[in-house]
């Protein structure tokens, strides 16, 4: 867990590094100048390249399906998590969201709870899941990063 701890620590001040020099550039990834606000696809994706140039055995993929049990309709529905980084024995499920509204900390906590159903019951959507990665008799060990900006 530690070096896991210490990989993100490194790759995020990479990332905030690299996103330092782009923006003291000039370039402006924001459409209203009021809120600066940055796409967290933008971000999502910056983040897994700087982990990528760390590690780069590792499989990363951006807006990864998921599968997961709605309880309010209770039913299953298919959602995406912004990021997904498998590295090794490892499976890192990334979200992003702006927490512009007071909403998106609901909606943080949902899929974060999801998330967790998927990979703590042991059912047929865990199976389809563990199916798609790289190893499938492999046991990983998950882990959910959630990349959060705020706006003022």
């Amino acid at each position: 867990m530690e070096e896991l701890e210490n990989r993100i620590k490194e790759v995020f001040e990479n990332y905030c590094e690299v996103y330092s020099g782009i923006l003291k550039s000039g370039f402006k990834p924001w459409a209203n100048d009021d809120e600066h606000s940055i796409h967290e696809t933008n971000q999502v994706a910056n983040f897994i390249f700087m982990y990528k140039n760390k590690r780069e055995s590792s499989i990363a993929s951006i807006e990864f399906t998921i599968p997961y049990y709605d309880k309010i309709s209770k039913s299953y529905k298919i959602d995406r998590v912004d990021g997904l980084i498998v590295d090794n024995d490892i499976v890192i499920f990334i979200e992003a969201k702006r927490f512009s509204r007071g909403t998106k900390i609901n909606g943080l906590k949902r899929d974060l709870e999801s998330i967790n159903e998927i990979i703590s019951t042991d059912n047929d959507w865990r199976r389809k899941l563990k199916e798609r990665l790289p190893e499938k008799e492999k046991t990983y060990k998950c882990y959910f990063f959630a990349v959060v900006s705020m706006i003022f």
